[in-house]
């Protein structure tokens, strides 16, 4: 191994701190509005940065990296259980003008998604880094869907027209 193949460590002596994609910083933000007009209190975009940090090539040799990272996407979706929430995700998205809580078709493939996570992050499942990165995709996708709000769809709405007059 050369020197070009080590993790760039800060001085500190730590890893700097993850890139998220434009898409996982859209996520973030609407976690934590979320987060502000519900549960106030429970920093979920923090969660889900964890998640995203452990996934790092660095950490693979650890061999609980994965499982650690689900654990991480897990905590965002338990905090709307009736263990640690007086609401329900359903609820929670009603509350922040989701447009998918009346999709019974996405509620159910959420369903499945968390199902995937939690799984993993009990142990219970084994999947390969290619397997596991495709859940995280399906898991931003099904979040993102989640939190898609009606305003969202006006202000797409918007920037179409205006593109088309623009054209």
């Amino acid at each position: 191994m050369n020197a070009d193949d080590l993790p760039e460590i800060e001085q500190n002596g730590m890893l700097p701190p993850i890139k998220l994609t434009l898409q996982q910083e859209d996520l973030c933000k609407r976690l934590d509005l979320l987060n502000q007009q519900t549960i106030q209190g429970q920093e979920l975009s923090k969660m889900f940065r964890g998640a995203i940090y452990a996934i790092r090539k660095e950490y693979r040799s650890n061999p609980d990296w994965m499982a650690q990272s689900a654990h991480s996407l897990r905590e965002i979706i338990y905090q709307f259980s009736p263990k640690h929430s007086k609401i329900k995700l359903v609820d929670a998205l009603k509350m922040f003008g989701s447009v998918t809580t009346e999709n019974d078709r996405f509620i159910e493939k959420m369903g499945r998604v968390r199902n995937r996570i939690e799984s993993l992050a009990h142990h219970r499942s084994e999947l390969t880094i290619e397997e596991y990165e495709k859940l995280i995709e399906e898991y931003e996708m099904v979040l993102m869907r989640a939190l898609e709000r009606q305003v969202d769809i006006h202000k797409e709405i918007d920037r179409f027209l205006s593109e088309v007059e623009l054209g």
